[in-house]
């Protein structure tokens, strides 16, 4: 059994030196014939099991030029996660969570934890 994960997905691009937001909806019809979990990425629907890198990989083949964000946000409260895609290749980052400052009678109770 898995857990069900809520993807968001962003488009970038750069554009005289600055990456700038595109629209996904310009790359549906490519991505919809990759895989039907596009569709439900954009509809905003979680889901569980769907091999992501090997889809968004090939999507990322199709248009070189972009960079793909996709984060994913699961029922774990700590499993979250962001990989970004470009010409074919995943590029993973580090999941870092903050925690504010606790101050109890004078002590400061920090606290930062590290996943991935």
């Amino acid at each position: 059994m898995g857990y069900d994960t809520t993807y968001k997905l962003a488009v970038l691009k750069k554009i005289n030196g600055n990456f700038e937001d595109r629209d996904f909806d310009d790359y549906a019809e490519a991505a919809n014939a990759i895989s039907e979990n596009f569709e439900r990425v954009r509809n905003g629907e979680s889901m569980r099991r769907w091999d992501h890198d090997a889809d968004m990989c090939a999507l990322s083949l199709k248009f070189p030029d972009e960079i793909f964000v996709l984060r994913g946000y699961s029922e774990e409260q700590t499993d979250i996660w962001r990989t970004a895609y470009r010409g074919g290749e995943a590029f993973e980052g580090s999941t870092v969570i903050y925690f504010e400052d606790i101050v109890i009678d004078d002590d400061t109770i920090l606290g930062r934890v590290y996943l991935n």
